[in-house]
């Protein structure tokens, strides 16, 4: 889950370059449960956005081992930025047949489809698509 997919969210995927940049995808990954929650690590002036994702993301994986939860938080966040790719799309459906018991959308539309795009509703649904994943994984 690591390396490949979150390069093409900090430095743009095949399909374009990601809304937002290096930041956002820093503080959208890092926002996620499953890598801590703890945006705030991107503000980091001194450290590149790339190498603070790859050491939490590496910490988060060395202690959980939670694929689902990350390629859960890899797949909402490439949406929300418009750069989901068929590379990410490629790695999520890995991780679906490897854990059958792991519910993400592979193609972003779950979120949308479900539950809408912003507001409070997007963030609960959200919450409880990951509490979800990181319990049937």
């Amino acid at each position: 889950v690591r390396a490949g997919l979150l390069a093409a969210l900090l430095c743009g995927s095949a399909a374009g370059q990601c809304i937002g940049g290096p930041e956002v995808a820093c503080e959208c990954l890092l926002g996620c449960e499953v890598f801590g929650g703890d945006a705030s690590r991107c503000s980091t002036v001194s450290e590149d956005k790339a190498t603070i994702v790859d050491r939490v993301v590496a910490e988060s994986m060395a202690s959980s081992g939670d694929k689902c939860g990350s390629i859960s938080c890899v797949v909402r966040c490439a949406a929300k930025m418009k750069c989901l790719d068929d590379a990410i799309a490629d790695r999520c459906a890995k991780v679906k047949k490897q854990q059958s018991t792991c519910l993400v959308a592979c193609d972003g539309s779950w979120a949308r489809r479900r539950y809408g795009t912003s507001g409070p509703t997007a963030t609960i649904a959200l919450v409880l698509a990951m509490a979800m994943a990181v319990v049937l994984s």
